[in-house]
């Protein structure tokens, strides 16, 4: 039951929520131009926090990485929101990484709830 919440949270936010989204504010399709880094203290720094984020199974082997992965992409997205909103703010991408980081929140609150 619980993959079946999950499936269609996604079903729902992806071709709903985020069309409604890319109408409304005009943000261009997305592209893997997006992830590139507009500045080198924020590259340092996300894959500094990424390697630790990565590193998270070897020194908690016990943790459960599917309850602990939303929160993950949650907080990466957030970081790119804050970068995004400083240095591009004309191109509105941060709207479109917050909404992902909201998404992989309620992905991870609704994993949390139906697996644990």
């Amino acid at each position: 039951m619980g993959l079946v919440v999950l499936i269609s949270i996604g079903v729902i936010w992806y071709f709903f929520i985020d069309r409604v989204i890319h109408q409304k504010f005009k943000v261009p399709k997305r592209g893997w131009s997006w992830y590139k880094h507009d500045n080198k203290t924020y590259a340092i720094f996300f894959y500094l926090v990424f390697t630790a984020c990565m590193l998270i199974p070897f020194v908690f082997p016990d943790a459960n990485l599917f309850l602990l992965f939303p929160f993950v992409g949650t907080f990466m997205n957030l970081f790119f929101c804050i970068e995004k909103y400083i240095y591009k703010k004309d191109e509105k991408l941060y709207i479109i990484y917050l909404s992902d980081a909201l998404f992989w929140f309620v992905l991870g609150i609704a994993a949390y709830i139906s697996f644990s």
